[in-house]
């Protein structure tokens, strides 16, 4: 039985998870949205009326009062769950033996706060609420920060702390479901929610104590649980859907320029290559998952910093009659991702607190793609007249309309807008202006002495 537990030490270590409970208050979509996210879950009891709803299942279910299964007997054996979890005793004293099942031991607490086992293989601190265990077992696989859902604590009845049964006409539902009770023997059962929420204040005791080191958070959507504190579950959900959205930049490089031979590994007057620049800026952006260069000759690999991984290109893409949208086609067919960052070597100041406003845009969902841009509020001419203002009135420059020219800083796009409909830039964008160093880009031989001197006058004392 040791042996069985010890298995699960740490495997989840600094991990979330979800601890679910079975008030009314849990919606069938929100156990679907977790499958979705494969976030891990902990469950309990008679849970189980929901697997006909939906898809999720618990990746660990836990029950220790033997009257959960009353009524369902058959079902509650035939359980296609890979990890449960359930006391000793049931085996034990009750001859409720389930196959496969991991079983531990108990030990009951004499004190006002509940004991906190650190290590189920050798005990778990009893309870009258089976989510007492969850966050024992949780904190041992190494979860760190928790969050509850379904945690109502609100019944029809309730037994108070002198024994007296307390009614709530208030209270519609016990429970997140009809099935879930079992009228024959829960009429029998009343909640002491005092000694539940005992077992709650336990948990915060031990933490704020120090004892245990990790979060709990209250998701449950409304409710009367008060002891940790509140989030919004729409906002956590938000919040982890971005997490999962994986996010890949790449940086194409061609080795035969034509306008400035080798401008991709030119070196500064400090000697380091051109393509450092765009690569260091990239490498500290926190939601780029991986940072890629997109050339075929494999010499570029001598410039790379080990986080970055190089992958070869077909030699028909450098040349001059392919596009870039050809060049990112073919990188998103070999390299999957949810969003991609374009950025080039020849914009070597962008910043990486510009590419992260960009990505949280299209992360947030509001945008389908970002790019750098550069403001323009000057006198423009084209076919040898103004552009945008009238020689008989002419205003003052700040009065000029604002425009904005891109820049090759980034380009930020969704697998979707690439792949199905070859664009780099969608119909709903978010504009990032850059300042006037951040734009600079290099095509032309003075272009590239006009960076080395923002570098040597500018950059360089950044650094």
């Amino acid at each position: 039985m040791e042996k069985k537990l010890k298995q699960f030490k740490d495997i989840h270590k600094g991990e979330i998870c979800f601890i679910i409970g079975n008030g009314p208050s849990l919606k069938i979509e929100d156990l679907t949205k977790l499958n979705k996210l494969n976030i891990p879950t902990f469950a309990f009891n008679r849970v189980f009326c929901a697997f006909d709803e939906t898809p999720w299942r618990p990746t660990y279910y836990i029950s220790q009062d033997e009257n959960v299964t009353y009524g369902m007997e058959e079902k509650f054996k035939k359980l296609d769950l890979p990890y449960r979890f359930h006391p000793i005793r049931w085996k034990w004293y009750k001859n409720i033996n389930i196959p496969g099942a991991y079983y531990f031991k108990t030990v009951d607490s004499e004190t006002k706060y509940f004991g906190f086992s650190e290590d189920i293989s050798a005990l778990v601190n009893d309870s009258p609420t089976v989510a007492y265990t969850g966050f024992q077992i949780a904190y041992y696989m190494g979860f760190r920060k928790m969050y509850m859902i379904g945690f109502d604590q609100t019944y029809r009845a309730i037994k108070d702390e002198n024994g007296n049964i307390v009614t709530n006409d208030k209270v519609k539902s016990d429970y997140f479901s009809d099935k879930y009770r079992n009228d024959e023997t829960d009429n029998l059962i009343i909640p002491a929610v005092f000694e539940m929420n005992r077992a709650f204040l336990s948990v915060d005791y031990h933490i704020k104590n120090g004892d245990i080191d990790m979060e709990v958070y209250n998701a449950t959507r409304g409710g009367a649980l008060e002891v940790f504190p509140r989030v919004n579950l729409d906002e956590i959900f938000k919040e982890l859907e971005v997490k999962k959205m994986k996010t890949v930049a790449v940086v194409p490089v061609k080795m035969n320029n034509e306008r400035l031979p080798g401008k991709n590994t030119k070196c500064f007057d400090n000697g380091e290559p051109l393509i450092k620049y765009v690569l260091s800026s990239l490498s500290k952006v926190k939601n780029i998952d991986e940072i890629y260069v997109f050339c075929s000759n494999e010499a570029i690999c001598e410039y790379l910093p080990k986080n970055v991984k190089y992958l070869k290109r077909e030699e028909w893409l450098d040349l001059s009659s392919t596009s870039i949208t050809d060049v990112l086609t073919s990188f998103a067919d070999n390299v999957d991702a949810d969003i991609y960052v374009l950025s080039h070597a020849t914009a070597p100041f962008i910043s990486s607190e510009s590419i992260e406003k960009g990505i949280a845009a299209v992360q947030s969902g509001e945008y389908d793609s970002s790019l750098s841009v550069s403001k323009i509020q000057e006198f423009l001419w084209k076919d040898n007249k103004p552009f945008n203002y009238n020689l008989e009135r002419i205003p003052r420059t700040q009065d000029l309309d604002v425009m904005y020219s891109e820049t090759s800083g980034f380009f930020i796009y969704t697998k979707d807008l690439m792949v199905k409909e070859h664009r780099r830039v969608g119909h709903k964008p978010y504009l990032v202006e850059v300042s006037k160093i951040e734009a600079c880009d290099i095509d032309e031989p003075e272009d590239f002495e006009i960076a080395n001197a923002i570098y040597n006058s500018i950059i360089k004392n950044r650094e």
